[in-house]
């Protein structure tokens, strides 16, 4: 296994509302690299409202074989449109969602390009 341990442990994102709740989680299992992505509602009104009539407040992704390439852990997940990665961008800092150098052509337009970067997250490093 390549060297991942730059990757290990908790990082989070947490803006307060409306933004929602980031944690992500890299661990080595079984020798296996492993991720999870725990995504939470920020309280607020709306988000109570949300509650009220079903709307989950968490979900919760597992990560699996993702692969090494340079700064960046590539995952596919769960059948989204676009590879995604956690890409280091400090000791302490990184961000994930949709790799923007792999977009398929229905995002690669200059709307797409400016969604995705709005629903990237950026993480720090979670004190232990």
């Amino acid at each position: 296994m390549a060297d991942v341990t730059r990757f290990l442990g908790g990082w989070t994102a947490s803006r307060g509302a409306p933004y929602s709740n980031h944690t992500f989680t890299w661990e080595i299992d079984h020798t296996r690299l492993r991720g999870r992505w725990v995504i939470e509602a920020s309280d607020s009104p709306a988000a109570r409202a949300a509650t009220a009539i079903g709307r989950p407040m968490r979900l919760e992704m597992q990560v699996d074989e993702p692969s090494l390439e340079g700064d960046a852990l590539m995952f596919q997940m769960h059948g989204g449109p676009a590879l995604a990665e956690f890409r280091l961008v400090g000791p302490d800092e990184a961000i994930v969602g949709a790799a923007m150098d792999r977009l398929p052509p229905e995002l690669d337009t200059p709307a797409g390009r400016r969604s995705v970067e709005g629903h990237r997250v950026r993480l720090v490093r979670a004190k232990t």
